[in-house]
């Protein structure tokens, strides 16, 4: 039986983390890159499009930040399946205490290594298959 792979969508301004993150994520057999997005208008127009299991979400982008870019997903018509994870060289535990109807299923800070973040995407995409 083949098992369906996660899908992530990939938000970042820089193009080099994005490069990087896509390639690891393309080697992976449980998980597949949904697609790329530089800013957050395009972040969110891109969840929309292809409802990925997964946002790794930059917390700040041009055009729209990350943390907006999940307001305006909960504030959506949207169906709410999509997990979101925040990364950021400026992530304050703030964040959680000023936005508590924002669900972020993880938040971390820049740099993270790689084997880390996939680690955490399969556990996030895991719990979603076991209670969907």
């Amino acid at each position: 039986m083949k098992t369906k792979k996660s899908r992530i969508l990939i938000a970042d301004d820089c193009v080099e983390f994005c490069d990087i993150l896509n390639d690891a994520i393309s080697m992976q057999t449980d998980m597949e890159v949904a697609g790329i997005a530089y800013n957050g208008k395009s972040a969110f127009d891109m969840i929309k499009k292809t409802n990925p299991d997964v946002v790794i979400l930059d917390l700040l982008m041009p055009v729209m930040n990350g943390l907006e870019v999940v307001k305006q997903y909960f504030n959506s018509d949207t169906v709410r399946r999509t997990k979101f994870i925040i990364l950021s060289a400026a992530v304050t535990n703030n964040i959680y205490k000023d936005n508590p109807n924002v669900d972020i299923s993880y938040m971390s800070i820049k740099p993270i290594k790689l084997n880390d973040l996939l680690e955490k995407i399969r556990c996030i995409s895991n719990n979603m298959k076991t209670t969907a």
